[in-house]
């Protein structure tokens, strides 16, 4: 699973069959030691979906709210306008949820066990970061 907040809104398009396809841009903090204060740093990673996930992502989500994603990742090669074999690697999003929402009045809320589980993740992920921190402290200290 990854968590990470929307760089912009999500990028629907429509496939030959009429199938939506999305594409969208996750920050995923993580943090990193600055002497001796921990800040956070963003990587950034692309994600794909398809079908009535893609539909439900593009309609719903905004840039800056937090995804929850389950996947897998996927790679993809094509030629370049300079005959160049360029590679990607992409996750292909099998599940989402929502998870704390930017825009204070979001055009629908997640189910309430979707919420739940969102936020046990979260402190699951608080909670994680926060013995990797002092298991660093105590390696690099």
């Amino acid at each position: 699973m990854v968590s990470g907040r929307l760089g912009a809104a999500p990028e629907v398009a429509y496939l030959d069959d009429g199938t939506p396809a999305v594409t969208f841009s996750l920050a995923v903090d993580r943090p990193v030691k600055n002497g001796d204060r921990w800040e956070s740093a963003s990587d950034w990673f692309e994600f794909r979906a398809a079908g009535s996930l893609a539909k439900t992502i593009g309609e719903y989500a905004n840039k800056g709210d937090e995804l929850i994603v389950q996947g897998r990742l996927a790679h993809r090669s094509w030629t370049g306008r300079d005959q160049q074999v360029r590679h990607a690697v992409y996750v292909k999003v099998d599940d989402l949820k929502f998870g704390h929402r930017k825009r204070a009045a979001a055009p629908v809320q997640a189910p309430a066990e979707a919420q739940r589980e969102a936020t046990a993740d979260a402190t699951d992920r608080t909670e994680a970061d926060a013995a990797a921190r002092a298991v660093e402290d105590a390696l690099f200290s």
